[in-house]
């Protein structure tokens, strides 16, 4: 190209540039370009590809390694070193394994096998060991490797070793099962013991189905009312602490006799609407008999109002003993029960998903509620379906 630019196109003294070889080993040279001409190094990547392409049959990689700026006598030079690399298929040695391939001649005779093993580098990746038993503790170590128990051999150790590896993780994991599902059943008997106390079995039952409990008709019920009429006269004597004690002991009692004699400790209307510990304490306790508890006896199928009316006698008598004569010292009085007991139909039903509450409405209610309030402290007023129930069995 200088050639043409000096003698035939332009007829110009131009220099050409001049090139300079140096051998880095490994089949790699390094080129030397000087050029008076700044800015056509470039021009260089393409002759070199091209020239060894046409001589030698051969691709080569051509980089820039170096630029800088020389002064001469005959003026600046740009001078720039290139990096020959030939490619893969031309590096030392290729060309050998080309002509002569390592090949083995397969017969009837000979079975290639493909083991399938645990490979770790050693000495710094420099060498590689092979493992007949690769180093695993478990089965997801082997599928780590994407190996099967079935790659190792029948009688190595390391087979035996990740089997009772998987026995005893599977033995901690249906133990821990185990556990969960103890603790379930747990919390499962406490939430049934909370709802039985609030409703009666057959409801809590409806409740746990995911069912609606309809309100129920009786047409015969025994409820008592009652109340501690002295109370806000005692309160006003005793300090605040000495109050919640005494009722928490009242309630105690109560409790207990609800449990004992099998009744059903339930809400009227004012219950609902007001809280339970001033509505229990200042107006009214209410239990009935004949709502559903569980399985009665045949009697009781025959004679529903009187059977009932028994163990609700039985705990009002049990339960003035306890509190009627009630003597607190720290709140300076005798705590007072005043009873009314009524007989007749009433309807009870649930108030409220999120706290129900097991209610009962109807007249009995009522009437027993104005017995109650008609009865003197320390005395149980019935009315004469209940007296008439109960007399023959219970003598006061």
């Amino acid at each position: 190209m200088h050639y043409f630019i000096d003698q035939i196109a332009f007829k110009s003294e131009m220099r050409g540039p001049t090139f300079q070889c140096e051998s880095v080993g490994e089949g790699a040279l390094r080129l030397h370009y000087f050029s008076h001409r700044q800015g056509l190094f470039p021009i260089v990547k393409g002759l070199v590809r091209r020239t060894a392409r046409l001589l030698f049959d051969m691709e080569v990689k051509v980089n820039v390694v170096e630029r800088s700026q020389e002064r001469r006598k005959s003026g600046m030079v740009e001078h720039v070193v290139f990096s020959l690399e030939p490619d893969e298929e031309h590096r030392a040695g290729k060309r050998l394994a080309y002509k002569f391939k390592r090949q083995t001649r397969a017969s009837s005779d000979l079975e290639v096998c493909d083991p399938v093993r645990q490979m770790m580098p050693v000495d710094g990746g420099n060498s590689i060991v092979f493992l007949c038993s690769p180093h695993v503790t478990s089965v997801r170590d082997i599928l780590n490797l994407k190996l099967f128990i079935s790659d190792m051999p029948m009688h190595d150790a390391t087979r035996d070793l990740v089997m009772l590896n998987q026995s005893r993780i599977c033995q901690m994991e249906l133990k821990k099962l185990k556990g969960l599902a103890e603790e379930l059943d747990k919390k499962k008997h406490q939430t049934d013991q909370l709802l039985f106390e609030f409703v009666p079995s057959v409801v809590a039952d409806a409740f746990r189905l995911g069912k609606v409990a309809p309100p129920q008709e009786f047409t015969e019920c025994s409820v008592m009312f009652a109340d501690v009429p002295d109370f806000v006269t005692i309160s006003g004597n005793c300090k605040p602490a000495e109050v919640v004690d005494v009722v928490e002991q009242l309630f105690k009692q109560f409790d207990f006799l609800i449990h004992k004699h099998q009744v059903v400790a339930c809400c009227d209307l004012p219950r609902v609407l007001i809280p339970v510990v001033i509505v229990s304490v200042l107006q009214s306790v209410v239990t009935d008999g004949q709502l559903p508890c569980g399985e009665r006896s045949a009697e009781c199928q025959r004679n529903p109002c009187r059977e009932f009316a028994k163990p609700c006698a039985r705990f009002r008598i049990y339960w003035k003993a306890c509190c009627c004569s009630r003597n607190e010292p720290s709140c300076q009085g005798i705590f007072q029960v005043r009873v009314g007991i009524s007989c007749g139909p009433v309807v009870a039903g649930v108030v409220s998903q999120e706290k129900p509450r097991y209610c009962i409405f109807g007249q009995t209610v009522n009437i027993a509620k104005q017995i109650r309030s008609f009865s003197l402290p320390g005395r149980i007023l019935l009315t004469n379906s209940v007296r008439a129930l109960v007399a023959f069995r219970i003598c006061i």
